[in-house]
């Protein structure tokens, strides 16, 4: 009887292997015609250039500074 009993354990869980490898196939199949329009779609135009840098503000237009040469006998 015991054996009996470890055989339908066996198959319980191979049984219950099978209904999860179903259903994650029935959820694939349930995807596949949305990936079939995906794939057959043609692709969506390219994005536009985008624009350039606008204009600068006063201190990137103005001159750089120049400090005036130091001398050694600046410093001391």
């Amino acid at each position: 009887m015991s054996e009996l009993h470890a055989q339908h354990e066996e198959l319980e869980a191979r049984l219950a292997a099978l209904e999860s490898r179903l259903d994650a196939l029935g959820t694939s199949l349930q995807a596949l015609p949305s990936l079939i329009a995906q794939a057959i779609r043609p692709p969506p135009p390219p994005l536009p250039p985008r624009p350039g840098p606008g204009p600068l503000d006063q201190a990137a237009r103005s001159p750089p500074c120049q400090w005036p040469p130091v001398a050694a006998s600046d410093c001391g």
